[in-house]
């Protein structure tokens, strides 16, 4: 990752609250998690949160880039335990014809449109989001590491394994993303 495009990121971060990244995740990812989920008409929770095309999306090297910058760590977790939960926010769009949401900074509201697979990332203690449509959206989430919480890498293990006939397989990023594998000094 080049340090202008992490500074520039984190400067609007800081600015505005959110980011807009534009095609954060190749189409195909995103056509291919849509069909998916359309095929399975439920809600996103439990074994589901942990379906092969939701841990490939998570793992995409300019999503985690992105979550790595705003929460100025490297060392990151995929956030999908309810006890995980953060004020930091990623929607990625998964509707073709786009998506979009409404945003309210205490002052004004602001109209975001996203293409299929921008990803929006918002700081949930300064804006609140209006006119979402959870079916035009996958919401991802990401915190930072805690290594040496070996109770929570086991809870967070056992959830991954949960109700699975045959776990997602993750790449090195995606371990790390789980907490399978520590986190060296650098980032991918």
């Amino acid at each position: 990752m080049m340090p202008e495009r992490g500074e520039a990121l984190r400067h609007n971060w800081e600015e505005k609250g959110y980011v807009h990244i534009r095609k954060a995740v190749p189409l195909f990812y995103v056509l291919r998690f849509e069909a998916w989920r359309q095929a399975e008409s439920q809600p996103l929770t439990g074994s589901l949160n942990h379906h092969q095309y939701i841990w490939d999306i998570r793992s995409m090297p300019r999503i985690y880039s992105a979550f790595a910058d705003i929460l100025n760590t490297p060392a990151i977790w995929a956030e999908f335990c309810s006890t995980e939960a953060t004020d930091i926010l990623g929607l990625l769009s998964v509707n073709t014809g786009g998506s979009s949401i409404n945003i309210h900074d205490g002052e004004q509201n602001i109209a975001l449109e996203a293409s299929l697979a921008d990803l929006i990332i918002m700081d949930q203690r300064r804006l609140r989001i209006t006119g979402y449509t959870d079916t035009h959206w996958l919401p991802l989430g990401y915190i930072p590491a805690q290594e040496n919480n070996h109770a929570l890498i086991r809870q967070r293990e056992q959830q991954y394994l949960e109700g699975h006939r045959a776990p997602a397989v993750l790449s090195e990023l995606g371990q790390q993303l789980l907490g399978r594998h520590q986190w060296g000094t650098e980032k991918q």
